[in-house]
């Protein structure tokens, strides 16, 4: 709440004040995962990609927001061919893993198709119809973080 809002020291208070009720095995992957997304939040993406590579879990959950906010990054960052080979190993990931619902897979899979069709037009010629196509999806993603995160990619590349 107060991260989307843009409240960042509140989040950190908030990270801070709340890890203490997490299982010790989980309290140093939590708070970099979270000052992560702080950094991220604060346009710092190099260190926000720094502190996330810290992050070593077995934790399903943590993976998830981890690579996804990698992904984020790579691609704020115009690191493409980095971005392209994250999707990819992401998507095999997601697909082998037996801890992953069914419907959280169709969801990440909807975010890796969405953000893999942002990278290819980033690098081609951007045109009004393939504009239109990724404003229309972006605007119905299911999650909202991720969609507000689509919509800000869009209104930094209008045509």
């Amino acid at each position: 709440m107060y991260l989307r809002s843009g409240n960042l020291a509140k989040s950190r208070d908030l990270l801070t004040d709340y890890s203490k009720f997490l299982y010790p095995s989980h309290i140093k992957n939590v708070l970099l995962l979270g000052e992560s997304y702080i950094l991220f939040e604060e346009k710092k993406y190099k260190e926000a990609l720094s502190t996330v590579s810290k992050i070593n879990t077995k934790l399903i959950t943590i993976k998830i927001y981890m690579r996804k906010l990698i992904l984020k990054l790579e691609y704020e960052l115009n690191d493409y061919d980095s971005n392209k080979d994250s999707i990819d190993n992401f998507r095999h990931f997601v697909k082998n893993s037996n801890q992953i619902s069914e419907i959280i897979k169709k969801a990440l899979v909807e975010f890796l198709d969405l953000l893999n069709d942002f990278v290819n037009t980033k690098s081609n010629e951007f045109d009004d119809y393939k504009f239109s196509n990724l404003k229309a999806r972006a605007e119905t993603f299911n999650d909202l973080l991720d969609r507000s995160w689509f919509q800000k990619q869009l209104k930094k590349r209008s045509p």
